[in-house]
C-alpha cells in the first residue's frame, strides 16, 4: 500500500474548493500504485467519492484506463444496487398498505457530506416498525421479506 496515495486520496476528499488542485496531484501516481490502494479504497469506502470528485472535475483521465474502468464499474453497480434496494422498499410499504398495517418508516438512507450528490448510500436501516394491534407477527411472517424488524411499543 502507497501511503502517500492514500494520503492523496483523503487530501482530496478534504480539499474542499481546492479539490482541482489536490487531484491533480494524483497523476504522479503509477497503476501498479493504484492497484495496490484498490482494496483499501474499496473497504473505507472512499473509491467512489473519489470517483465522484474528480468526475466533478472532469479529471477521471489523470488515473491509469483500468482504475478509471473500476471506478466506474463500481459506480454503476452501486446505483443498480441502490436502484434495487428502492424498488425493495417501495413494494414492502405497498403491501404493507394494501394489508392495512400501520407502520413507521424508519431511515432509509444517510449519506456522507463530502459527497456532491445524495447518491452514495453509506449506511441502510430497512426498519418497518408496526403495532401490535396492527398486525400480528404470524400476519407479518406472511410477507417474504427476511429483514423485517417489528417493534411491540406501545402507542
Amino acid at each position: 500500500m502507497n501511503f502517500e496515495l492514500a494520503e492523496s486520496v483523503v487530501g482530496v476528499l478534504r480539499s474542499g474548493s481546492d479539490a482541482r488542485i489536490a487531484c491533480l496531484r494524483l497523476e504522479r501516481f503509477r497503476e501498479a500504485d493504484w492497484q495496490r490502494a484498490g482494496f483499501w479504497l474499496d473497504a473505507s469506502g472512499l473509491a467512489l467519492h473519489l470517483w465522484d470528485t474528480l468526475s466533478h472535475h472532469r479529471l477521471t483521465e489523470i488515473l491509469p484506463p483500468s482504475v478509471q474502468a473500476r471506478l466506474r464499474q463500481n459506480c454503476y453497480d452501486n446505483r443498480r444496487r441502490t436502484e434495487a434496494m428502492f424498488a425493495q422498499f417501495a413494494s414492502i410499504n405497498a403491501a404493507l398498505d394494501t394489508a392495512g398495517i400501520e407502520y413507521a418508516k424508519h431511515g432509509f438512507m444517510f449519506v456522507r457530506r463530502s459527497t456532491s450528490v445524495a447518491k452514495f448510500p453509506v449506511g441502510l436501516g430497512r426498519c418497518v416498525f408496526t403495532h401490535p394491534a396492527d398486525a400480528h407477527p404470524a400476519q407479518l411472517a406472511a410477507f417474504p421479506i427476511q429483514w423485517l424488524n417489528v417493534s411491540l411499543k406501545p402507542r
